[in-house]
């Protein structure tokens, strides 16, 4: 019945407050979509209230990995992390937290290494065992996005000045105004030079945003 939607700490039963993370997929191109499946006891730890994907698009590897990020939240926004899938989503893998304060993550794949920029401190981390482990806080030197709003990155089917370029999409203003593409070229040390810079809305409003390539080269931003 309906008051067992209402939370009431006086009674032997009630709802627990946490999170849930479920899965539902399609096989007839998003038509119709299988049952949900419950995914707390693969990638969530009991002690957690909330872990919560995304909100970034979800990742495929070179390999055929599934990749999601997700992210821990008590007081404040919590740390990264990723979980991932070499089954086609039957099972899933969860790898460590980094050490930093991060919250919402996105992930990219650049010269054999995955890469993953989140939403605080202007960090950026990358992972050369396909994901299994990350680096340390990684720097994006040379840019300034806001630290307050999920990013969106990707990388570039073409050759930028000779590299493979990463391109990251933010607002830089506070409360989310005037956003910006910025043009990354990966280096062979795994280091970014940020060397072009795409004002996308002069100033704007820019809250979160999604970067796709299409088939004739150009860009979608949503």
């Amino acid at each position: 019945g309906s008051e067992m939607c209402i939370r009431d700490s006086s009674k032997t039963f009630y709802v627990y407050q946490t999170s849930y993370l479920v899965l539902t997929k399609s096989t007839d191109g998003g038509k119709t979509w299988s049952a949900p499946t419950m995914l707390n006891h693969q990638v969530k730890n009991s002690s957690e209230k909330f872990y919560g994907v995304g909100p970034a698009s979800g990742f495929v590897t070179s390999t055929g990995r599934i990749m999601f990020t997700a992210y821990t939240f008590t007081s404040s926004d919590g740390n990264s992390s990723v979980f991932y899938s070499d089954d086609n989503g039957v099972t899933w893998t969860r790898v460590a937290s980094v050490d930093e304060q991060t919250s919402e993550a996105a992930l990219t794949e650049a010269n054999g290494a995955i890469y993953m920029f989140t939403r605080h401190g202007n960090y950026y981390y990358y992972s050369t065992d396909n994901g299994a482990t990350w680096s340390g806080a990684q720097t994006a030197s040379g840019i300034n996005y806001l630290n307050s709003c999920e990013v969106s990155v990707m990388t570039y089917s073409r050759k930028i000045d000779g590299k493979t370029a990463i391109l990251l999409s933010a607002p830089t203003s506070t409360n989310r105004y005037a956003g910006k593409i910025f043009v990354g070229l990966v280096n062979d040390d795994h280091s970014i030079t940020w060397k072009y810079t795409y004002d996308v809305n002069g100033s704007g409003r820019y809250q979160y945003s999604s970067l796709k390539e299409l088939n004739d080269g150009s860009l979608g931003l949503l």
